[in-house]
């Protein structure tokens, strides 16, 4: 017979609740995604499919950035089989790179959003902070790289986990800084083959990750 509340013994306890795993992503596009574009979209939906089956109870939140704008929400806490796919027409590449505006917008914005849950007695979300980049920051106006390090320390210090997806992150010296190659960091390395795997094989290499 199955345990229900009627029949629970005496002195036991519910089953802990399991937590909502939150990808909050933050997508470049740039104008230096453009021979990445197809890639990108590929990878980003196979990974919220293969996520949301690994994950069970999974959100994700995405943002696009660009210098014409730093901080684009397309996807607010959508359940993972309810986030729609992006395509070519809704990615598309321009402008230049405020890597760090960008990181440290959406940390703030996660940030209010954990605040909220914890007044309100929500379950504590699993924070996946996942960033997919292909150039160099050079248009960040408002936060420097130490103000970035700043905020994913007191991340981590909470239990958020950070991922870095990108393109020659050998050369991007500010990525490489900011995740210290001592996470998450995957490299996307543009010599290879232009093909679907360049940028899919990084996002199916995160899926134990949540």
């Amino acid at each position: 017979m199955s345990i229900n509340s009627k029949t629970r013994p005496k002195g036991s306890t519910k089953p802990e609740k399991t937590p909502t795993v939150h990808f909050h992503i933050l997508l470049d596009r740039s104008g230096s995604m453009e021979p990445l574009r197809a890639d990108v979209i590929g990878g980003y939906n196979n990974f919220i499919a293969e996520q949301t089956k690994v994950s069970g109870k999974a959100r994700a939140t995405l943002v696009q950035f660009d210098s014409q704008d730093p901080q684009e929400m397309l996807l607010k806490a959508v359940r993972g089989d309810r986030v729609p796919a992006p395509t070519e027409s809704t990615f598309v590449p321009r402008g230049d790179t405020p890597l760090l505006d960008a990181t440290a917008a959406l940390i703030e914005t996660v940030r209010g959003r954990a605040t909220t849950r914890k007044t309100l007695g929500k379950l504590t979300e699993e924070i996946v902070f996942v960033t997919v980049t292909g150039g160099e920051e050079n248009q960040s106006t408002h936060t420097i790289l130490q103000d970035v390090q700043k905020l994913v320390k007191a991340g981590k210090e909470n239990g958020w986990n950070f991922v870095y997806l990108g393109a020659d992150l050998d050369a991007y010296a500010d990525a490489a800084r900011l995740v210290r190659r001592d996470g998450l960091g995957t490299k996307m390395d543009r010599r290879r083959r232009r093909g679907r795997d360049d940028v899919e094989e990084p996002f199916e290499g995160f899926r134990h990750v949540a």
